[in-house]
């Protein structure tokens, strides 16, 4: 079929952005019809995924069920109130409307999600600040562990110190450190920060000892 695997880097739900939003959408719609206890989260899971299928999205532009079927489904009310009758064609005709409905549902789709895409991506690139590191160099990592009795708050998060072992891609390094299990582990260059060396004043060529002792940086 065409498919192959793509994997996804630990904790970066950017990755995998398109499955992060789905959960976020569902999360959402599951929680304003669940009950005080969250027992009957299962029973609401057939009626929700209609409603999000029938519904326009705003980065495609058309419903998921239109896109797969090639016409919308028809809600409760449609079956109480009543709907207009549907033009009779022929199976030929019919196949031949539907193809052709579908590959026009299809490009505006994929120009719909090109836009999204290019917005996305002009948003991003405003906060990103990039970063290159070299085989070899030691860097600070995002450790997002809980410690009992200790506040979030306070914590350092950037607290494991990992060596690079190679730059898989542009976003992505192989790390290495000695107290993760296992030692190696491939993480996103967002949760990746250098050490910034402290160079002590007077060690800079720019500084003199004046007469009385104190520190001078010249202009």
């Amino acid at each position: 079929m065409g498919t192959s695997r793509a994997y996804t880097s630990s904790y970066e739900a950017r990755t995998n952005g398109q499955t992060e939003r789905h959960h976020q959408t569902l999360n959402s719609m599951i929680a304003k019809c669940i009950d005080s206890k969250q027992k009957n989260w299962d029973t609401l899971l057939p009626g929700l995924a209609f409603s999000y299928n029938a519904s326009v999205h705003k980065s495609t532009g058309q419903a998921p069920f239109f896109l797969m079927h090639g016409f919308l489904p028809r809600w409760d009310c449609d079956l109480q109130v009543g709907t207009q009758a549907r033009e009779r064609y022929s199976t030929n005709d019919y196949a031949d409307l539907l193809v052709t409905n579908l590959d026009t549902a299809h490009q505006l789709a994929r120009d719909h999600l090109g836009t999204t895409a290019l917005r996305m991506k002009t948003w991003y690139d405003k906060r990103v600040n990039a970063h290159d590191f070299l085989e070899g160099q030691k860097v600070k990592v995002l450790n997002l562990r809980l410690y009992p009795g200790k506040t979030n708050k306070w914590m350092l998060r950037f607290s494991d110190v990992a060596t690079i072992v190679k730059k898989i891609n542009d976003v992505t390094y192989k790390l290495s450190c000695d107290k993760w299990i296992p030692n190696e582990k491939i993480v996103h260059v967002d949760k990746i920060r250098p050490i910034l060396a402290f160079v002590p004043a007077y060690e800079t060529p720019a500084y003199v000892q004046d007469p009385d002792g104190f520190g001078q940086a010249l202009d």
